[in-house]
């Protein structure tokens, strides 16, 4: 979408490729258009997705942490099962990620080993 909205194309040669049965006229066209390049209005348009994009991932990084490290707290009750909950899960979830991780990097360094793809 960033690539449609940013070319810059000429209506008049683009009716021409459209209504030409040259296959060498459409694909002069499109190289001619490939070679044009972004602009100015599609760096602005690329700059403020990637803009937007890392805001958005450091909204959520946050959030996360929050999630898997909460603060301490005085807690009772509900709240209390609920807090419990949450770290067992969390406490769960980095175990999973972990032991996964060790094991995936112990099985490619065997496969490797015993493959002689080295």
């Amino acid at each position: 979408m960033v690539t449609y909205l940013a070319t810059r194309v000429d209506s008049e040669q683009m009716k021409q490729a459209l209504v030409s049965t040259d296959v060498a006229s459409k694909l002069d066209f499109l190289i001619n258009q490939r070679e044009k390049g972004f602009g100015l209005k599609g760096l602005v348009l690329l700059a403020l997705g990637l803009a937007g994009s890392f805001s958005c991932l450091l909204i959520s990084w946050g959030a996360l942490i929050r999630f898997i490290f909460p603060g301490n707290e005085f807690l009772f009750g509900k709240r209390k099962e609920r807090f419990d909950k949450r770290r067992r899960f969390t406490s769960n979830i980095l175990w999973i990620v972990g032991v996964g991780l060790v094991v995936s990097v112990v099985a490619g360094l065997i496969v490797w080993r015993f493959t002689g793809s080295h």
